[in-house]
């Protein structure tokens, strides 16, 4: 392989790194998205348990702030667009999926043009059978080895 090649291969890896990490990050924040009604649902419980305790100081104040945070934070999830956050997924992972298909192939074909070839023994390359084997002497006929071993 020429080293040009090499290069374009190597940036071509590079490059999937970054296409693998966008797509993990368009998979994790359609999750996200997916999964924003447990949030809720665990929001909802959390202070469910702060008002039934009925004490109110410092620490439930903290608590009621973080439950806050929490809410808004679900809130901007949930005003996301749905249909972007699936269709920028699909993307990312196509994008991704083309790329490590096309450094597979690259790498096939630099791995098909670098190996050596094996020589065929019915074209007089390899080795050829011992006397002896399969009940054939080396002094035989081909029709007369034939006759001695049938799978000839």
């Amino acid at each position: 392989m020429r080293h040009g090649d090499t290069l374009a291969l190597a940036a071509m890896k590079k490059e999937y790194q970054v296409l693998a990490r966008r797509a993990a990050k368009a998979r994790a924040e359609a999750d996200e998205y997916i999964n924003i009604g447990s949030e809720f649902v665990a929001i909802h419980e959390a202070l469910n348990a702060i008002l039934s305790a009925g004490e109110i100081d410092n620490e439930t104040l903290r608590r009621l702030d973080a439950l806050q945070t929490r809410r808004e934070r679900a809130h901007r999830i949930l005003e996301k667009d749905s249909t972007t956050l699936f269709d920028r997924q699909r993307q990312a992972e196509s994008d991704r999926d083309a790329l490590a298909d096309e450094i597979a192939r690259i790498e096939w074909r630099r791995n098909l043009n670098n190996r050596q070839p094996e020589p065929h023994p019915e074209r007089g390359g390899g080795k050829s059978p011992k006397a002896g084997e399969h009940g054939v002497s080396s002094h035989q006929r081909p029709d007369e080895q034939r006759r001695a071993d049938p799978s000839f």
